[in-house]
């Protein structure tokens, strides 16, 4: 049973009514919905009002809706107006699915995929702050729906159990356990913090977030974890609350149209943390989630945009950027934030914290993302390619990311589309890997991007990848495709919303992340120049020898002397070899060599001798980076095992110089 959140209004609700749960076929939120099956739940979260357009064209175009389901109009306008209660009861009911998907198409002729459901109604009123503040909820999820959500992304899936705390949570009165908290603290360290916290009378829980400040500068956001304390999730910020008025002023001044720099929360923050320094108390409490995302969790990106807008001269003419001293309520703004100001820090702690890699890697790779840039991820097998470019998303993106792995046989089917038969035996337009993710407003990663055909599969992409910028805006591509009698379009836009079911938009803020392996590099070559000048190509390398060795030695800790340095020195040896080998395989070999020696129900290891097991463990894990080397390469793995082993027999380096032999060029 999978779960949903959603964002919704007004057709939801008539839906509901008929109980059935439907939504455009050709949005990403219809693909989900055909991946519906019956038992999963959708937890809809309803606007404050009905109507998601204020024009008449919006509202017409809802009661021509509720019409050819057969609804009134103004009843379930009434009716929805009466049950939301302006914002103060956004989850009446839980939708259960209860059958398999259907087909419809609405008084327009537009197609709407749908699933049967059954309302269960909540005991409680959970207004749109309790709901955005709910422990249950992720952050990521409650940052995409505390405004306008942006296409693609009204339906989102829920960790297990979370309808369960949410129904919880709507029948409770005290509702002081569901839900998180959110403060302003002045201090010097997180301990002191955590004092304060206390000594406020609001101790802090696992989940809940505080934003440090002091006058030497701003820590930044921290978290209460599992661990029992306050750590780091955001970055700090080297400028003080009167340093960032100043700046954010100064920006404001210099921004443009195509800057999307809306500095308003920023702005509100700076006056608030000025506030608490200078003021009475130490701890300001924040329990809305709006707020405190907006103006904290986006301020350190808002400072980096800031900082390279001020750089420029003052404009000729009045800026023409969005520089509300309003709440920014767009949720696809901080994408853009998020994306102008990412940093280092903000991809390290989306990284495992036993990963790796060098900050001048990740400064190339956050440098030429923010310039505009698609990345291209090349190194030696299990460096950590696609961790990083996985990483790199969830900094700007949280998880509206696709991944796919390329193949030889991808053909532009594959990555734009193209026509498949009907049950009737006409042809209908599917999007492919890249069209889908734009549609679900997705970035993407592509594993082992290099191995597919790039003029085959990419050529007509080559237009839609060029550098981002104001000067794209009005560039379009026209596919040779046609649905509903309407050509199919990949268009420019400033921003993701008012698409046909024809049109699939990009924006400055869409990026897209390949992947290579050393091994393949000879093929890096054969990409042409007008594909390659779309990416920046950057190089993932081994971790210095130092390092390395450092970490595969503590992986190596439960191997017992002398095999375990002899172990280690061969290991790095062979990462550094004529194949290198990043750490993502030599910890298999580790993991390989601890399981190999661990006591069993029969009362001995699988394996009685480490070397033994070593050799085994490379034959798996190593020898297949060798596929199509020299021989004089593969060579050289046998002839190091042995130069550290000279006591080893032929016999004990057969199956290892047999599998060489196997992957070896003839």
């Amino acid at each position: 049973m999978t779960e949903y959140a959603l964002s919704t209004n007004l057709y939801t609700f008539a839906q509901a009514e008929k109980a059935f749960f439907a939504w455009p076929a050709s949005a990403g939120e219809g693909e989900t919905i055909r991946q519906m099956q019956p038992g999963d739940l959708i937890v809809p979260k309803f606007s404050q009002s009905a109507e998601y357009l204020s024009s008449e064209e919006g509202v017409s175009e809802q009661r021509r809706y509720c019409e050819s389901i057969g609804v009134s109009y103004d009843e379930v306008v009434e009716k929805y107006r009466d049950t939301v209660d302006n914002g103060t009861n956004v989850v009446p009911f839980i939708m259960r699915v209860t059958g398999a998907t259907t087909a419809s198409e609405d008084a327009d002729g537009n197609e709407w995929s749908g699933v049967p459901v059954q309302t269960i109604p909540l005991e409680g009123h959970l207004s749109t702050k309790d709901f955005l503040l709910l422990r249950s909820l992720p952050e990521n999820i409650a940052a995409q729906f505390k405004g306008t959500v942006a296409q693609g992304r009204h339906l989102q899936i829920l960790p297990p159990d979370t309808a369960k705390s949410i129904r919880e949570a709507a029948a409770a009165t005290d509702r002081s356990d569901f839900l998180r908290r959110y403060t302003l603290v002045a201090a010097t360290t997180a301990e002191t913090a955590e004092e304060a916290l206390k000594e406020h009378g609001r101790p802090v829980r696992e989940g809940d977030r505080v934003f440090i400040a002091s006058h030497a500068g701003l820590l930044g956001i921290h978290e209460w974890g599992m661990g029992g304390h306050l750590t780091p999730v955001g970055q700090p910020i080297a400028k003080t609350p009167a340093e960032l008025l100043e700046l954010f002023q100064e920006a404001k001044a210099k921004a443009n149209k195509e800057d999307r720099f809306a500095p308003g929360p920023a702005l509100s923050a700076a006056k608030e943390l000025d506030q608490l320094l200078s003021g009475p108390t130490n701890v300001i409490p924040i329990d809305d989630f709006g707020k405190f995302h907006n103006s904290y969790v986006l301020l350190a990106s808002k400072v980096t945009q800031a900082l390279d807008i001020s750089k420029r001269d003052l404009p000729l003419t009045t800026p023409s950027g969005d520089t509300s001293e309003e709440g920014d309520q767009d949720t696809e703004l901080d994408e853009i934030a998020a994306l102008a100001g990412l940093s280092i820090e903000a991809v390290r702690a989306e990284l495992p914290p036993e990963m790796v890699i060098q900050d001048s890697v990740l400064a190339e790779a956050v440098t030429a993302l923010r310039a505009g840039k698609h990345l291209l991820l090349g190194g030696a097998p299990g460096t950590g390619k696609s961790t990083l470019a996985e990483a790199l998303c969830k900094a700007v993106v949280g998880q509206q990311f696709e991944i796919s792995t390329a193949t030889a046989d991808w053909t532009t089917f594959d990555t734009i589309g193209g026509y498949v038969p009907r049950e009737d035996n006409s042809l209908a337009f599917e999007p492919g890997v890249i069209l889908r993710a734009l549609r679900r407003g997705r970035w993407v990663v592509l594993d082992e991007m290099n191995r597919a055909d790039i003029d085959k599969a990419f050529g007509p992409l080559f237009t839609l990848l060029a550098s981002s910028g104001g000067r794209q805006e009005s560039r379009k591509v026209v596919l040779p495709y046609q649905e509903h009698g309407k050509q199919i379009e990949i268009r420019w836009t400033p921003k993701r919303s008012g698409s046909s079911p024809t049109e699939y938009l990009v924006t400055s803020g869409w990026r897209l992340i390949g992947t290579m392996n050393i091994s393949d590099k000879a093929s890096l070559f054969q990409l042409s120049f007008a594909f390659l000048r779309r990416f920046a190509v950057i190089d993932v390398p081994l971790p210095p020898r130092p390092e390395y060795l450092e970490y595969f030695l503590q992986l190596c800790s439960g191997i017992p002397d002398p095999y375990r340095g002899q172990i280690v020195d061969v290991g790095i040896d062979l990462a550094f070899g004529p194949r290198q080998l990043g750490p993502a395989i030599l910890t298999d070999v580790a993991i390989f060599l601890s399981k190999a020696l661990a006591e069993t129900a029969s009362g001995g290891p699988t394996y009685t001798d480490p070397l033994t097991a070593f050799l085994a463990a490379v034959r798996l894990f190593a020898v297949p980076q060798y596929e199509g080397a020299s021989r004089k390469d593969v060579d050289s793995v046998s002839n190091r095992i042995k130069a550290a082993w000279p006591e080893l027999s032929d016999d004990a380096l057969n199956s290892l110089r047999e599998a060489l032999n196997a992957v070896a060029l003839t």
